[in-house]
C-alpha cells in the first residue's frame, strides 16, 4: 500500500519515529520557505533582479526544486500557502 501512495518507503525505526521525522521535515519546509522569501527580498534590496537569483538557484545544487518552485510563485505574486501556518504552528508545538 505504501508503495502506491508515495515515492519511497523508509524504515526509520520503532513506532513513533515516523511522526518525529514528519515534524522534522515540516520544520525544514517552514525554514526553506521563509529563507526563500528572505532571499528574494534581500536580492531586491541589493538592486538585483530576484528572478536572476531564482535562475541561479535553478542552475546550481543550492536550489532545491521546491525552493525554486516557491520562489517562482512568490515572484508571480501568488502567495497561496501550500502548507497552512496553523499546521506549522501545530507541528512546532508538538516538537516543543
Amino acid at each position: 500500500m505504501f508503495g502506491a501512495l508515495g515515492r519511497a518507503t523508509l524504515w526509520l525505526g520503532p513506532a513513533g519515529d515516523g511522526t518525529k521525522a514528519k515534524l522534522e521535515l515540516n520544520s525544514w519546509l517552514v525554514s526553506l520557505v521563509e529563507a526563500t522569501a528572505e532571499t528574494l527580498s534581500f536580492a531586491g534590496h541589493l538592486g538585483l533582479d530576484p528572478a536572476s537569483i531564482v535562475e541561479l538557484l535553478r542552475s546550481t545544487p543550492l536550489g532545491s526544486p521546491y525552493a525554486v518552485h516557491k520562489a517562482t510563485t512568490m515572484l508571480a505574486g501568488n502567495f497561496t500557502p501550500a502548507f497552512a501556518l496553523k499546521h506549522a504552528l501545530k507541528d512546532a508545538e508538538l516538537a516543543v
